[in-house]
């Protein structure tokens, strides 16, 4: 008797199961592209930090089935908002994640992609995270206000 009502309880969970989209894995543009972050700007005071800058990035040729499209916006925040926020432009998300003489700049874009032709759609929707450290208000390269952030994730699902 327990069996069968084990079995039956199985069977109820099997159209959910079945109905979760599985992840797949597809080759990115490598190597992984960077960000170009400009006219960077933070201010603190004991409340905490808020920051401002555009970051842009274009997509060169496209030569594998996923490719991150071009993008460019501007971005602003604080450094207690805990999350990814969104940018004037809604498929990018910025979060600045304080440390001792450093924040953590991250960047997030979001893109549908048809992986089948390689062509805008909505077959797959995928991301790209970046971020860079920024010490004492000098980004990677010695710039204050100009620097990249090199993308360390892409993921999605198709």
């Amino acid at each position: 008797m327990k069996t069968t009502s084990t079995i039956l309880s199985l069977l109820a969970l099997l159209p959910s199961a079945l109905s979760t989209p599985v992840p797949r894995t597809y080759p990115a543009q490598s190597p992984f592209p960077n960000y170009s972050i400009t006219n960077y700007t933070t201010g603190c005071s004991p409340a905490g930090c808020v920051y401002s800058f555009s970051v842009s990035y274009v997509s060169p040729a496209c030569t594998s089935q996923i490719c991150e499209p071009s993008f460019s916006t501007q971005c602003n925040g604080t450094d207690i908002q805990g999350s990814l926020m969104e940018c004037d432009d809604a498929l990018i998300s910025s979060n600045e994640v304080p440390g001792w003489s450093n924040v953590t700049l991250q960047v997030r874009h979001e893109w549908d992609q048809d992986v089948t032709t390689g062509n805008g759609g909505v077959d797959g929707r995928f991301w790209a995270l970046a971020n860079t450290t920024v010490v004492n208000g000098v980004g990677v390269g010695g710039d204050a206000a100009n620097f990249e952030a090199g993308v360390v994730q892409i993921g999605g699902t198709a």
